[in-house]
């Protein structure tokens, strides 16, 4: 590197932070001009679990519970374990 163009890593650092935080704060105060509630299609949420043994079953377990939250899409690598998955819960993903 030449002499005229070294920036030392402390440098490169402070500059790279600076316009993060400045990016951030920038976005921050768009919150300001937004409607405190904003939903669409009729205020559902649609969700899809990958991986229905362990966590994922409890990912669905829980989803199943929450009002206005609709099981869109399963997916497993065990045909098994999606079958009776997709039996546990309410509709047909």
């Amino acid at each position: 590197m030449s002499s005229e163009s070294d920036v030392t890593r402390r440098d490169f650092l402070k500059t790279a932070a600076t316009t993060t935080v400045g990016a951030s704060a920038v976005t921050g105060l768009t919150f300001l001009t937004r409607p405190e509630r904003v939903f669409g299609a009729n205020d559902r949420v649609r969700v899809a679990v990958c991986g229905l043994r362990g966590r994922g079953k409890d990912h669905l377990d829980a989803f199943t519970r929450v009002p206005n939250v609709e099981i869109a899409a399963l997916c497993d690598v065990d045909e098994t374990v999606l079958n009776k998955r997709r039996g546990e819960i309410r509709g047909n993903p």
